[in-house]
């Protein structure tokens, strides 16, 4: 399908991932998941395959593993034209108050991570000359939350770090973020 647009949505096992699939998938991108949970993944490729009659293809991601990320995208057979990260972990946050390795896993997760791999797309992009970059975050980072601020706070930086790339990177490299 010479001249088709193809996204990567990484977090593709969510509601939300899948959702954001089949949307492009309507209007005719290639779409590939990309995720921690490959068998839920997969169900959502293949319902966004049935549903669009449109190639849906699965990469098994767990963003924690940051050591991995370069190796991802150089791996991925064809640098995709956007990406849409909705990576998320709400946690426990009254556990993660007297569990530091979960505030650090939450933290990880809403920011370090997805930041991270995004920039590595940032760098591809302009490689390449083009690409799109699409961060979405949460509400929960417009104000601080008792029952959630390790979420709110990650995903506040989150939401900055977008910006942030579209700024360093603005020659080529379109960044957005979304609450």
């Amino acid at each position: 399908m010479t001249g088709t647009k193809s996204i990567l949505v990484i977090g593709g096992s969510s509601d939300i991932g899948h959702a954001t699939a089949l949307r492009y998938a309507k209007e005719g991108w290639r779409v590939t998941l990309a995720a921690r949970d490959r068998e839920a993944a997969q169900r959502n490729a293949d319902d966004v395959r049935t549903r669009s009659s449109v190639e849906t293809t699965v990469q098994s991601l767990d963003v924690l593993e940051t050591a991995q990320l370069a190796g991802f995208v150089a791996g991925l057979s064809v640098l995709p034209d956007t990406v849409v990260c909705v990576v998320g972990e709400l946690g426990d946050q009254l556990r993660a108050q007297t569990d530091p390795e979960l505030a650090t896993t939450i933290m990880r997760t809403n920011f370090e991570a997805p930041s991270l791999l995004l920039e590595l797309f940032a760098q591809a992009f302009e490689a390449r000359g083009s690409g799109t970059i699409i961060g979405v975050s949460s509400v929960a980072g417009d104000r601080g939350r008792a029952s959630n601020y390790y979420y709110g706070a990650a995903k506040a930086a989150s939401r900055n770090s977008c910006p942030g790339c579209a700024t360093a990177w603005h020659s080529r490299v379109r960044s957005a973020s979304s609450p």
